[in-house]
């Protein structure tokens, strides 16, 4: 059902969908938002989420209307916007006028047994890194991305835009190191660690059997402890460059173990 349009910056609901473009009010009202086509087609056709709303630019054309028409048809709440309100709810620069409003969940259980690879972010603050991590771990069949806190916020608004609507397709967990560290040492899978300074070579022969990737961030790395106990492996690259970016980086790690096999 199709209501009439907001045309209020001030409306109490355009300000409850601005505050999910911060934390605390996305923690507060336990929803998130996504914007964009592919995010929202994406959060359409998948059950991980309950969608609440679907908003929309209430001067929307082309794909976007057509968007906004075959949600209106699946059963979904359309809720239009003037462009002036949908502005002030949007985190991009050029707004493509629709997105969703998504009920948050609490993914905090580790997987009892690894089928598919599985990615492990340590600690990252960068929310566009994180997220194009997230869309390579999906191109290179991994079942789950972990984020080890304390880490961006999986919900924040520029990284679900990263995934490029992947984020609706993949399990995207969150642990504290206190959990991760033993289950990892119960997990009886190799365990790769992605660092500068590796002792081997990323490469599917030397670790044809490794399922779980570890990724630094790029201040700091790995904690030592990691190092020690999991194998190491590295990048080699142009001595004259300190270091790629994380998201570079993992997405060519993940390559080499699990696409290079399949190409």
């Amino acid at each position: 059902m199709t209501e009439d349009i907001i045309t209020s910056r001030s409306n109490t609901y355009v300000k409850k969908i601005s505050s999910l473009l911060n934390k605390k009010g996305r923690e507060d009202t336990g929803l998130f938002w996504a914007e964009g086509t592919k995010a929202v087609e994406s959060a359409l056709n998948s059950n991980k989420f309950e969608i609440c709303d679907v908003i929309v630019n209430s001067d929307a054309k082309g794909e976007v209307a057509e968007l906004s028409k075959s949600a209106e048809k699946k059963g979904f709440q359309i809720k239009k916007f003037s462009s002036d309100c949908f502005n002030k709810i949007s985190a991009l620069r050029n707004p493509e006028g629709i997105g969703v409003v998504a009920k948050t969940i609490l993914n905090s259980e580790l997987p009892d047994k690894i089928e598919k690879p599985v990615v492990i972010l340590w600690q990252l603050n960068n929310p566009g890194n994180q997220g194009t991590i997230i869309r390579s771990a999906a191109a290179f069949g991994c079942s789950a991305v972990i984020l080890v806190e304390p880490c961006v916020d999986e919900y924040h608004p520029m990284c679900i835009r990263a995934t490029s609507g992947v984020f609706f397709l993949i399990d995207v967990l969150k642990c504290r190191t206190e959990d991760l560290l033993p289950w990892l040492k119960n997990s009886n899978e190799k365990i790769i660690t992605l660092t500068p300074d590796g002792k081997k070579e990323i490469k599917t022969e030397e670790f044809s059997r490794g399922k779980i990737l570890i990724i630094g961030n790029e201040p700091h790395g790995i904690m030592e402890d990691l190092k020690k106990t999991f194998e190491t492996a590295e990048i080699p690259i142009n001595p004259e460059v300190e270091s790629l970016n994380t998201s570079c980086a993992a997405s060519i790690a993940m390559y080499e173990l699990w696409g290079r096999k399949n190409s």
